[in-house]
């Protein structure tokens, strides 16, 4: 099977967030996975549009992602929540054939729960679960290997940045990013991740990785390609 690379991931990105039942007021991601909000963080958003909380939608992992992947994957899916024991780090992904095991760490954040989850869902849907079964220190190693290589329009993608990128564009969409990322980081710095990653409820360690990675320029550019095509 041919590797899928950066504007593959970008297109299925897209196309699944062409379905209403992904995306939801930011204000329910809230609710619904339990998310501290403190002030600093809200504020951050008010100095960009008073009004713009109110308009944010991000991705739904629970209610709207996974029952599309179910439907993709035909089989039944269940998420468990583990506690530490060295089989695994954040999260994993088994694909037994007649239905899937998600599991995430007990102890994570609730942003860093909905990226674990989402990522390990698009395994499932892109059918890159080709890493079940490494050990923990391979997965670790394989990770890091991944984010550290130049990406290019034709780099032929591993399965684990795959599933990461896909995840990015799912938590951070396009069109999103052009209303709120770009403000946010012209008012406190691209240093400053921490407002970017309360804004759109994703790990702050991912919002760092894809802007030092350069990822976002290059998605920014095949975004717009795409979306003349």
């Amino acid at each position: 099977m041919n590797r899928l690379t950066i504007k593959d991931v970008i297109r299925i990105a897209r196309d699944l967030l062409k379905n209403e039942t992904l995306i939801v007021p930011r204000q329910t991601v809230i609710d619904e996975c339990a998310i501290p909000v403190d002030r600093v963080s809200e504020k951050c958003l008010d100095s960009i549009d008073p009004g713009l909380r109110s308009q944010l939608q991000l991705v739904d992992v629970f209610g709207g992602l996974l029952p599309i992947v179910q439907k993709a994957y035909g089989h039944p899916i269940e998420i468990l929540e583990v506690e530490a024991d060295g089989a695994v780090l954040y999260g994993d992904v088994k694909d037994y054939g007649t239905h899937a095991t998600i599991r995430f760490l007990k102890g994570i954040t609730p942003c860093w729960v909905r990226f674990t989850i989402a990522k390990e869902l698009l395994h499932l849907y892109t059918d890159t679960t080709t890493i079940k079964g490494e050990t923990p220190e391979h997965l670790f190693a394989s990770a890091k290997h991944a984010r550290d290589k130049i990406l290019t329009d034709s780099t032929p993608l591993d399965d684990e940045q795959v599933a990461f990128y896909l995840a990015v564009e799912l938590f951070l969409p396009f069109k999103l990013r052009r209303t709120l990322l770009t403000p946010l980081w012209d008012h406190f710095g691209e240093e400053n991740a921490y407002p970017v990653a309360k804004a759109f409820m994703c790990p702050r360690a991912v919002i760092e990785q894809v802007r030092d990675d350069r990822y976002l320029d290059l998605s920014y550019r095949i975004n717009s390609e795409v979306e003349k095509e």
